[in-house]
């Protein structure tokens, strides 16, 4: 899709449906080769907003129970029992479970160019920010899993290595909150090389 293209219905739906007042957005980015993760979370509040973010530092083995529990799952999909989004959900909650991570936060008023572009975001089409391109091929790379949620909705988006060009507005969602934080004494996440280079 056309970069011009995409910055125009972003804008269009901002304006066509105003600031959202309160939401959640939850990143997870996750890399297959070296086992490296990490997670921004920003929750825009009333008065300010509050960006959490999260590195993995290693993963633990999980227990007999939760090993039966994912067996069963698994064979719920396969009889249709269970739809793949609840699976993910349950999934996802168990390997939180096992992950082990250094945590570090900072607030951010609401008049910061980061709230601009988180609120274009979550106004955003599920279809837009993934741009699906059946031409464009990642073996490995980063798996980026997004939740954006308020009190009347709740989306998952799943995009793979997002770059200027194939996923121009979450690439410059997390970019953009990296590049901030760096620049207020990082406790975590202090390099590219924590967070496969972005």
């Amino acid at each position: 899709m056309n970069y011009f293209l995409i910055i125009f219905l972003v804008f269009s739906s901002y304006f066509m449906f105003g600031q959202k007042q309160g939401y959640s957005i939850d990143i997870q980015a996750n890399t297959g080769v070296t086992s490296k993760g990490f997670g921004i979370k920003i929750e825009k509040g009333i008065s300010q907003a509050k960006v959490f973010l999260t590195r993995r530092d290693s993963v633990g083995v999980w227990d007999k129970k939760d090993k039966r529990k994912f067996n069963r799952l698994e064979k719920n999909i396969l009889k249709g029992r269970v739809t793949v989004d609840y699976a993910s959900l349950v999934i996802d909650s168990l390997n939180l479970k096992y992950n082990y991570n250094s945590k570090d936060s900072f607030s951010i008023d609401l008049s910061n160019p980061l709230i601009q572009l988180t609120d274009s975001i979550f106004v955003t089409s599920k279809n837009i920010l993934e741009n699906y391109n059946p031409h464009r091929i990642v073996m490995d790379g980063t798996s980026v899993r997004i939740q954006l949620s308020d009190n009347d909705s709740f989306r998952r988006i799943s995009v793979r290595s997002p770059s200027p060009d194939s996923h121009t507005l979450i690439y410059k969602l997390i970019t953009n909150v990296l590049i901030y934080y760096r620049q207020q004494g990082p406790q975590i996440l202090k390099t590219k090389n924590e967070t496969s280079g972005y």
